[in-house]
């Protein structure tokens, strides 16, 4: 190995352990104003997953991070979430208001990575519109 190679593995390493504390940062305030009423049933649910799915997404990007370390990262968001909250994010992924669930996740944690703090009144309205099936 290189010292190059040494110091490059290092960077991204360190990139990565920013961006699991990051994801971790944000998800802690999306979820500030959510109650465990809001998160009973399937549907309320998968829009949490898919939303931390987005997140962990923008977030690998903002750090830069490798093509693995970016999966790993989406692994640990939905992970996390389909532990605390039990849902099989995976094969719901499909279809416009999935995507759009995404797409939320990560446009909450780009203007929160931005010093915006809104990212718990997004995600609880986000979680209102699925569980009143508004997907």
């Amino acid at each position: 190995m290189r010292l190059r190679d040494a110091f490059f593995t290092a960077r991204n390493r360190d990139a990565f352990t920013r961006a699991r504390v990051d994801l971790g940062a944000f998800l802690e305030a999306s979820l500030a104003m959510v109650n465990e009423a809001q998160l009973r049933g399937p549907s309320a649910r998968t829009g949490l997953c898919l939303y931390a799915w987005g997140a962990a997404r923008a977030l690998a990007r903002h750090h830069r991070l490798t093509r693995e370390q970016r999966r790993q990262l989406v692994r640990h968001a939905v992970h996390g979430i389909a532990r605390n909250y039990p849902v099989d994010c995976i094969p719901a992924c499909g279809g416009p208001a999935r995507r759009a669930a995404m797409a939320e996740g990560a446009d909450v944690v780009d203007n929160w990575m931005m010093g915006e703090n809104d990212a718990p009144l997004r995600c609880a309205q986000l979680l209102a519109d699925w569980r009143a099936g508004r997907e």
